[in-house]
């Protein structure tokens, strides 16, 4: 049997392996995603109409350059949910495909170095200590290793098979260049910091590859001539991956590439400290999940660390100790192995930088590739082991570490938690009640109303609304999110009868809705509260404020004496019940004092069919008065205030808070006029 059919038999077993263990959970329960996963799913489903152009969100505001992990996931939700049926819900086939992509880039990796490396025992070596170093990560992150489709973990295979392959590529051997362009394309695409990695790994390897083939060949054109088909699929699959980067390069300044320009020039005083970087790197010798604790307020790193993961550290100081004495004699022999050293020396350099050049804090997940770069030590640790062997006193052995490596993995594949079910961030959500109440609404969209810790609840709501097809709204801070096609002016939109208001909160008394999560998780309110001509309030001060129930939009509901407008447009949704007389409507406002304005205008408009003007220069109160026959024409009604005067904190040189800040409120109250005032 050849490598190519070993390899690819030796595939199929690691994805059964991983995909085995949890077959109930991929195969007989339907899942519902939230969070990240059903974001993901949104892209997804985009990418399945081929309408996709870039990769997962960032929470700096930008996408990461490319699609390709969302239409991997499509074609399995198009197999194995659409076409076979083979799983109840698409997240599990979402989940499926990710797994054969890891174990696939994993495998491309085995077969290179079966290749530059012709030791029985180098392969089975390799597969127990990727076991033990995988089976380490998801015991301390779960499943972040060959089963996660979250993102930042989705890297690290596909980092490993890069690597590999540019080794194999700049020591002269020329049909690596296919492995190398496809991992090289899957790591740009997925991160936006990977170009770091891959531009000077993949120009190196094409330098080293040309200049051996000039002079053993006489020709840099030799491999290309010798390997016609490699650098044919090899163009091909570079010409993928830049399509749909190149068709956001064409959008100009409202590409997400001038965004990612643009959040690279306003964060360039945002970075780390060179100890700093180094300390993160160390973490992950000790497969810390949160490295962003061993930093103090002032950015100092701890290294107390090493000392509770002792014995982390000190099996990598003799991994390090063996590499360093190996590096020669391993080196010498082995022109491939010579590279693989450099490199890892160049993967430690240009992470550290990475380190360097970081925003925000150091989590874990900035740099999860990190722990393929660390399978490569392994990976040149059981070289040099194969060295000291002879072939001939292998014998059966290779079987033998090969069959042993088997439970390894199975262990590793429920992240060494065997009571524990796959994954624990599975997001199981019941959607029963959604559907019915969607399909009983007029508008088949619904605006999402939400605060930033509910955004999660919140993609799970739109995933599923997306797949009863229905459509979803947010409002235009979430569209790097949610996706800028659903962001809308909601004031316009609801006020023209185009929404449905769904709320995210607290239960409330006689509020229709449901919980997103059965056993957790917030009430989505799907009617607007009432108010009653004759006496209700809405407060924007104190503890007991309720102004946050009927806040769509516009506003920074506050527990202190007041609360801002936040923008220049905000907005009051609810139920107005049944007046008898005119409704007259207080409210207690005051302008902000930071800008050069005196005065403020505000126009407050009441269902899009009554509108006045004020000019509020000192803290006062106004009053507005709706017709009785205006007031209850309508079961939904909304109160619009638009400030044309309003200005932010940051254009004033006050601070760097960029909301549009015009008036502050403390109540608005609601009474009917008396049947003498009527006339």
């Amino acid at each position: 049997m050849t490598d190519n059919r070993k390899f690819f038999l030796l595939w199929i077993t690691l994805a059964v392996i991983f995909i085995a263990p949890h077959f109930s959970f991929f195969f007989f329960q339907a899942h519902s995603e939230l969070g990240d996963f059903a974001v993901n799913a949104l892209e997804i489903r985009k990418a399945k109409l081929f309408h996709e152009l870039y990769g997962h969100y960032s929470r700096w505001g930008f996408h990461h350059p490319g699609p390709v992990f969302f239409y991997a996931y499509a074609a399995g939700e198009y197999l194995l949910r659409d076409l076979l049926h083979a799983v109840p819900s698409p997240y599990n086939a979402h989940l499926i495909t990710g797994i054969i992509i890891q174990t696939g880039f994993f495998t491309w990796t085995l077969l290179i170095l079966r290749r530059r490396v012709a030791h029985p025992l180098l392969i089975p070596l390799i597969l127990i200590g990727g076991a033990l170093h995988f089976g380490a990560v998801n015991y301390h992150i779960a499943d972040s290793a060959f089963e996660s489709i979250w993102p930042p973990h989705v890297l690290l295979f596909p980092f490993v098979c890069f690597l590999v392959a540019c080794a194999s590529l700049a020591s002269g051997f020329a049909e690596e260049i296919l492995p190398a362009v496809i991992a090289g394309g899957t790591l740009v695409h997925s991160h936006v910091a990977q170009p770091l990695f891959v531009l000077p790994f993949f120009l190196l390897a094409c330098v080293a590859l040309a200049k051996k083939s000039s002079c053993v060949e006489g020709s840099v054109l030799a491999p290309m001539r010798k390997f016609p088909g490699r650098f044919a699929a090899s163009g091909v699959a570079l010409a993928v991956f830049l399509l749909p980067i190149f068709l956001d390069f064409l959008q100009g300044e409202q590409s997400n590439f001038r965004t990612i320009l643009r959040h690279l020039s306003g964060h360039s005083n945002d970075h780390k400290t060179l100890l700093q970087s180094l300390a993160y790197l160390v973490t992950y010798f000790c497969y810390l999940a949160k490295p962003q604790k061993i930093f103090n307020m002032v950015g100092k790193p701890n290294f107390q660390f090493l000392a509770k993961k002792w014995y982390f550290a000190t099996i990598w100081l003799f991994m390090i100790a063996v590499l360093i004495i190996a590096a020669r004699s391993t080196s010498k022999s082995n022109r491939f192995v010579k590279w693989l050293y450099i490199y890892f020396g160049l993967g430690l350099g240009l992470t550290v930088c990475w380190g360097v050049l970081q925003n925000g804090e150091m989590y874990n997940f900035n740099s999860h590739f990190n722990f393929g770069l660390l399978f490569v030590a392994i990976i040149l640790v059981m070289i040099a082991a194969c060295a000291k062997i002879s072939v001939q006193r292998s014998g059966s052995l290779p079987v033998i570490l090969c069959l042993l490596a088997i439970p390894l993995y199975v262990a590793t594949a429920r992240s060494w938690h065997p009571y524990i079910e796959f994954p624990q961030a599975a997001n199981l959500a019941q959607f029963d009640e959604l559907a019915e109440i969607a399909k009983g609404e007029r508008s088949p969209t619904k605006f999402l109303s939400f605060s930033h810790d509910d955004w999660p609840w919140a993609a799970g709501v739109a995933i599923a609304l997306e797949r009863l097809n229905f459509d979803y709204a947010t409002t235009p801070k979430w569209g790097f999110m949610f996706g800028s096609e659903h962001a809308t002016n909601v004031a316009t939109a609801i006020q023209q009868k185009h929404l449905a208001v769904w709320r995210f909160g607290a239960r409330k008394e006689n509020s229709h809705g449901f919980f997103v999560v059965k056993d957790g998780g917030p009430f989505v309110i799907t009617s607007p509260p009432p108010i009653t001509p004759a006496g209700s309030e809405i407060t924007f001060a104190g503890p007991a404020a309720n102004a946050g129930d009927y806040a769509v939009s516009g506003w920074d509901i506050s527990n202190g004496p007041f609360s801002w407008s936040t923008s220049d447009t905000a907005l009051l949704y609810f139920s107005p019940q049944l007046a008898s007389n005119d409704v007259v409507v207080t409210i207690d406002i005051f302008p902000a004092t930071f800008s050069k304005s005196k005065s403020h205008h505000v126009t407050v408009s009441f269902n899009n069919s009554l509108s006045q003007t004020y000019e509020v220069a000192s803290q006062q109160t106004i009053t507005i008065r709706i017709p009785v026959d205006t007031w209850n024409r309508e079961s939904e009604a909304s109160l619009v205030f638009r400030f044309p005067d309003a200005t932010s904190q940051l254009a004033a040189g006050v601070s760097t808070d960029p909301r549009l800040i015009s008036c502050g409120f403390t109540r608005i109250g609601f009474s009917e006029a008396k049947a003498s005032e009527m006339h």
